[in-house]
């Protein structure tokens, strides 16, 4: 019975601390860490996914948003791919998450929607949280190690297809650019 009267007495402590708890109603971003920003993140789709297509050439798709086209809030973005010449099947990426605040700094840059996190270079640079209505931005997807002959089969192709997909909602089409060596 004394057992029964101590744990009411401890759920009744624990009820009247929660009732003095307050909930924030914003919830900000995390601060990046100098680790968490020094940590290398995988930038462009890597020449293992492209079994036999080895080279020395780079060739990145592309598609620039237009300015103030992605409405103030929370947003995440993801990648599908389907280029037979370059992947074997269909690769998407993880659903990355972040904040279009007119509280956030306007960078001078663009600002890059890679394969694997946000960044102001499309294959490095300093990592980006949150982003500036205004903010320049380019969805770029970046495909390393492959040959030239790929690089002319992509060209000529229209089965290669790399997709942006906003809030679950809008896709994007990205285009090719000029292959390069990295």
């Amino acid at each position: 019975m004394k057992n029964k009267g101590l744990a009411f007495i401890l759920i009744g402590v624990l009820l009247f601390t929660c009732t003095a708890c307050t909930v924030p109603d914003e919830v900000e971003a995390p601060t990046p860490t100098l680790s968490s920003l020094l940590m290398s993140l995988p930038t462009a789709v890597p020449p293992e996914l492209a079994p036999g297509a080895a080279g020395d050439l780079a060739l990145s798709f592309t598609y620039e948003f237009e300015k103030e086209s992605i409405p103030l809030g929370l947003h995440r973005y993801g990648y599908m791919i389907s280029c037979p010449a370059i992947t074997s099947g269909v690769t998407g990426s993880d659903w990355i998450s972040f904040i279009v605040s007119e509280n956030e700094e306007l960078l001078n840059i663009p600002v890059y929607l890679r394969f694997a996190g946000m960044s102001t270079d499309p294959l490095s640079g300093y990592q980006v949280f949150n982003l500036h209505p205004d903010q320049e931005i380019i969805a770029v997807v970046t495909f390393m190690g492959i040959s030239e002959e790929t690089v002319q089969i992509v060209s000529g192709s229209t089965d290669c297809d790399v997709i942006i997909r906003l809030d679950d909602v809008l896709n994007f089409n990205l285009v090719p650019g000029e292959p390069y060596k990295p």
